[in-house]
């Protein structure tokens, strides 16, 4: 009696859909037509493949995509406990399941993803602009994937083109009048900024190179997030564009291994190296990182001795920790798993003092350098061929900035270890 009662709905169903169309019931292909568009229809409407509805599952799927490197999605829901989410990593096309609080439980390989060029939103644009102290921005073309703003800098009106990947070339306008203050000609005004949402925060957070990224408090006056960046866990106070004010190494990502693994984000070493003046904090944070990924720093070996092949990177090293005068640089020496665990941590500290007297006969200042060796406790991969034994003994450079207490800390993070 169920089925026949389904039945007689799907039936009556069509052909309420076949009457309100005005097409022919007869059995001419017009109308076959319009009877399999209408048992579709009708088999929607039972099953509830529709979009994704709910905010907070939406946001629950979102943050598990983002974690696991998982781009351009695309919701829809096809029985009523469970979302189906196609999303592409790695240039693999897969479809994920979730359950009705959108907690994954599955995935199916579907095949290859096309690739597609990055889009930077306009207010990443804007505030790549207002970092580099231009003002009265307006933009003459809002086109992807190249953008074109005009603004102020110094009294002069510039023209500034962005190509895909958000990189802005500017070029002086000389025909045109000078930026004024004057009440009769303002220009367009800037909106005032707003607060990023925790997802925005977490999209920036993770353009830097963090991952495991748990919020801890996140208010308009307050936003202290605990991150990941590699195997070294980090605690760090946002302001409201999620940029790092203050931020203390606060112990280890045990479970980060496989992360600590893949390469960091790379920075525009061009770029940074012609820009006059002291760089960001995250931005040096950013090229130690690259440093040590693409050429470690080498010990002789069973030695403190820095390699000769190494002494040309300790110097661009001393360079950029230049650069960043606000801030605090600590050397943290690895070893892997061969000898005792007391002689390890005695050759970690040696070698991490040996980086120091490198750096401080380059003019960096002492004070501004801490040293510690952790032996061989916190490893980047096991120890099981020589290769990876190679890559665990290894010296961390790690930028810390801003004040302790502002953070939740003593004057010292390293009780927090």
């Amino acid at each position: 009696m169920r089925k026949s009662s389904e039945l007689l709905s799907i039936f009556s169903g069509a052909a309420l859909g076949l009457v309100l169309a005005g097409m022919p019931t007869s059995s001419s292909e017009a109308g076959f037509q319009g009877l399999a568009s209408a048992f579709e229809n009708e088999r929607k409407a039972q099953h509830g493949i529709i979009r994704v509805q709910s905010t907070r599952q939406r946001e629950t799927i979102d943050l598990f995509l983002q974690d696991n490197d998982f781009t351009d999605p695309d919701f829809v829901r096809r029985s009523a406990p469970r979302y189906f989410v196609e999303a592409c990593r790695n240039k693999r096309k897969y479809l994920l399941m979730f359950s009705r609080n959108g907690d994954y439980f599955g995935r199916r390989r579907l095949g290859q993803c096309e690739e597609k060029p990055p889009v930077v939103s306009m207010r990443e644009l804007r505030y790549w602009l207002e970092d580099r102290k231009y003002t009265d921005i307006r933009f003459t073309d809002r086109t992807p994937p190249t953008r074109v703003a005009e603004a102020c800098l110094d009294g002069r009106q510039f023209t500034i083109r962005f190509d895909a990947a958000g990189k802005g070339t500017a070029s002086r306008n000389w025909f045109s009048s000078a930026c004024r203050d004057d009440t009769t000609d303002q220009p367009t005004p800037v909106p005032p900024t707003t607060t990023l949402t925790k997802l925005e925060a977490r999209k920036t957070l993770r353009r830097v190179g963090y991952d495991t990224i748990r919020f801890d408090r996140y208010f308009a006056d307050s936003k202290l997030v605990e991150a990941c960046q590699g195997v070294r866990k980090f605690r760090l106070l946002l302001d409201d564009r999620a940029r790092a004010t203050a931020r203390r190494a606060v112990g280890f990502c045990r479970g980060n291994i496989r992360k600590a693994n893949t390469a960091p984000p790379r920075p525009d070493m061009e770029s940074l190296r012609d820009r006059y003046g002291a760089l960001a904090p995250t931005e040096c944070q950013m090229v130690l990182n690259w440093l040590q990924y693409s050429d470690p720093i080498v010990f002789e070996s069973a030695s403190d001795t820095v390699s000769g092949d190494s002494r040309s990177l300790l110097q661009t090293v001393a360079d950029n920790v230049d650069r960043c005068p606000r801030t605090q640089l600590r050397i943290e020496g690895h070893t892997d798993s061969i000898g005792t665990s007391r002689r390890n941590i005695k050759l970690s500290t040696e070698r991490a003092e040996a980086v120091r007297d490198f750096l401080l006969r380059r003019d960096v200042p002492a004070r501004r350098i801490t040293v510690k060796g952790f032996g061989e406790a916190y490893p980047v991969t096991d120890n099981l061929l020589a290769a990876d034994r190679a890559r665990n003994r290894r010296i961390d450079l790690v930028l810390e900035w801003g004040r302790a207490e502002d953070l939740g800390l003593g004057s010292s993070a390293d009780s927090q270890e």
